[in-house]
């Protein structure tokens, strides 16, 4: 049965840092820092274990990463919801502002085929509407990106509250 060699200080040294870099991240797995040092995955558990590092074992880091990165993703998502609910109230905006404004109306047609165009004081009975059921729904989509993140946040705040009372 074969020995295990032991690693030299500038080993080891590389293990420390691939662990400090990784630990807590999607990136981190005793198996991962392992491969790319060259070393077993128990090696890494040692190593972890002696400069005081929480429980290497591959399952808690893992979930522990793998929270993180849920973690990040979710504000991430947050973030983009927020900015596509500002620009959905913008269209709505401009929607309900251009029912007011002049309008440019105009025809392909006659025996000749010919375009005719005009300027009208404003939209068509017809592009009022449609002007409307744009501003209806970007309004309608705001609202529910509105309160998608607003029922987070209470469900975030109740488990906090749940978890201070369960002590």
């Amino acid at each position: 049965m074969a020995s295990a060699r032991r690693l030299t200080a500038e080993e080891r040294q590389i293990v420390i840092d691939e662990i400090r870099r990784t630990f807590g991240t999607a990136e981190f797995s005793t198996r991962k820092v392992g491969k790319v040092c060259g070393v077993s995955e128990g090696t890494v558990r040692n190593i972890a274990k002696s400069i005081g590092m929480p429980s290497c074992a591959p399952d808690e880091a893992s979930r522990e990463g793998v929270k993180n990165a849920i973690e990040q993703a979710k504000l991430n998502s947050a973030a983009r919801r927020t900015s596509l609910a500002s620009r959905l109230l913008d269209v709505a905006e401009r929607a309900l502002d251009d029912m007011g404004r002049s309008a440019l109306v105009f025809n392909f047609g006659g025996k000749n085929n010919t375009y005719a165009e005009r300027v009208i004081e404003k939209p068509t009975f017809a592009d009022q509407r449609n002007l409307m059921i744009i501003a209806a729904t970007a309004i309608d989509k705001h609202r529910i990106l509105d309160q998608y993140d607003a029922v987070a946040a209470r469900a975030s705040a109740f488990d906090q509250w749940l978890e201070t009372m369960a002590g």
